[in-house]
């Protein structure tokens, strides 16, 4: 899609970004606030640029966005306005303008650290001289002129603490509104991931992936030409689009029904596991439990002799059986175990 653009559009986005990015709206400092908790502020981590170029494997950037968001800021950088000039040449150039941004606010927080850091060392050697005058004159109270010393350079150390603690919260603010700033400039370039300002690390974590594409983007036209960057970039894209159509859709996955989260036993419906029924139980529930048998230790020697009985005496056949008074039975005899000899069996009447 093209826009038809005029001098009169220009200034009037310029001026509302600029009304915009000079203040940070309270709700944006109470978020940042909260992410701070009790420690001191830090700035944003990570930056949106950074000082030298990203080394990137693919020039669309796909590795760090995926293909979608890709595919995107390539049809950005390749685009052209109804009079056939390149959106991607100043969207670049926009880019950049937040890059150079960056760079000047991390040289104004090199600068105030520096002269921080002289002007400490500056009241420091003054000090030391004071105290080392103050030691020379104290005659027979050394003693209590060193702890008075003591004392005063720890209280100047506390001091310098201090002023490192508020330029570190001063310069962690001024990278929260530059930050700010940037997100409302790139939001009005429609660029992908930007959608207002935010503070939530995820978001700006991607934000900075999509500026980290962008600034490998306008460092490599500056170094090849616009017109080897938009040929590599078509190359790019006709790649791309093919992919992304090859690509297969996956189903949106469907809501799980919700569940009350009260609810009682009796609504709950279980069903008694099918269990078989018998007339008659098995054969192996009918076999009568027998004991097990103790099985004596190895080497157990019992000290009562063990008699079994004799066997049985083999009975004729029919015609074998001799008359009556000629069979001899055999008396029975008693069987003598470890716990006593069994009572004698009862003579057939």
């Amino acid at each position: 899609e093209t826009e038809r653009l005029s001098a009169i559009n220009i200034d009037t986005a310029a001026n509302v970004l600029v009304k915009a990015s000079k203040n940070m709206p309270p709700e944006i400092e109470a978020a940042w606030h909260a992410r701070d908790g009790g420690s001191l502020p830090s700035p944003p981590d990570p930056p949106l640029f950074t000082a030298s170029p990203p080394k990137l494997g693919d020039p669309s950037g796909k590795d760090l966005l995926g293909n979608e968001t890709a595919l995107i800021l390539l049809r950005m950088l390749t685009a052209k306005t109804h009079d056939g000039k390149s959106i991607g040449s100043a969207l670049l150039e926009l880019c950049q303008a937040c890059w150079m941004m960056t760079a000047l606010k991390e040289e104004e927080a090199v600068k105030a650290q520096d002269a921080l850091e002289y002007s400490i060392a500056t009241e420091a050697d003054a000090l030391e001289s004071n105290l080392d005058a103050r030691a020379l004159v104290a005659g027979g109270a050394l003693a209590a002129v060193q702890q008075a010393n003591d004392h005063e350079r720890n209280q100047f150390n506390m001091h310098c603490i201090a002023q490192r603690e508020q330029l570190s919260a001063k310069l962690a603010w001024d990278y929260r509104k530059l930050l700010y700033t940037q997100q409302i400039i790139l939001t009005s370039a429609k660029l992908p991931g930007f959608d207002g300002p935010t503070v939530d690390s995820s978001m700006i974590s991607f934000q900075s992936n999509v500026c980290a594409v962008m600034h490998s983007a306008f460092y490599l036209r500056a170094r090849v030409g616009e017109v080897s960057h938009v040929n590599m970039l078509n190359k790019q894209l006709e790649t791309l689009e093919k992919v992304v159509a090859t690509q297969v859709k996956v189903e949106p996955i469907e809501a799980q029904p919700h569940y009350p989260s009260h609810f009682s036993m009796q609504q709950m419906q279980f069903q008694q596991p099918m269990v078989p029924q018998f007339s008659q139980p098995p054969p192996m529930f009918n076999a009568p439990t027998q004991p097990p048998m103790s099985v004596p230790p190895p080497g157990f020697q019992p000290n009562v002799p063990i008699i079994f009985p004799p066997p049985p005496t083999t009975i004729p056949p029919p015609n074998m059986i001799p008359p009556p008074g000629q069979y001899n039975m055999v008396p029975p005899q008693q069987y003598i175990s470890p716990s006593g000899p069994f009572p004698p069996r009862n003579k057939p009447r």
